[in-house]
């Protein structure tokens, strides 16, 4: 069964909404990467008004917890068709790197590259 256009469009936006979120650790080490980027999100249920967000953190200690949790519901209830949103952080699965985006890994990436040309040039 399809969904309907307006459910689709409301999707959508939600995903372009998370991808604004920027990961606070990454802000903090000078990248610009949302949690989209960093593979925090696990799944997203959206009934009718209500949009369920799952996530699971980088660090089950992550003391960014609260503000990811409060950017995601902040963020989301702005959206039109959005009226409430919940926010799970999730211990399972474990974060791992292969959860990164193209666009993080490329930017880890950089860095790496850039501390191995600066180890051969020493």
């Amino acid at each position: 069964m399809s969904q309907p256009q307006s459910v689709i469009d409301l999707s959508k936006k939600i995903e372009k909404a998370l991808g604004d979120i920027g990961d606070p650790c990454m802000c903090l080490a000078g990248k610009d990467l949302s949690i989209i980027d960093m593979g925090l999100i696990n799944e997203v249920e959206l009934d009718e008004d209500k949009v369920r967000v799952s996530m699971t953190l980088t660090d089950p200690n992550c003391f960014f917890e609260y503000k990811i949790s409060n950017a995601v519901i902040e963020t989301l209830k702005k959206l039109d068709g959005v009226n409430d949103v919940e926010v799970a952080i999730e211990s399972s699965p474990i974060w791992h790197n292969d959860r990164l985006s193209d666009r993080a890994k490329s930017k880890f990436k950089e860095d790496y590259d850039g501390i191995l040309a600066l180890r051969k040039g020493s």
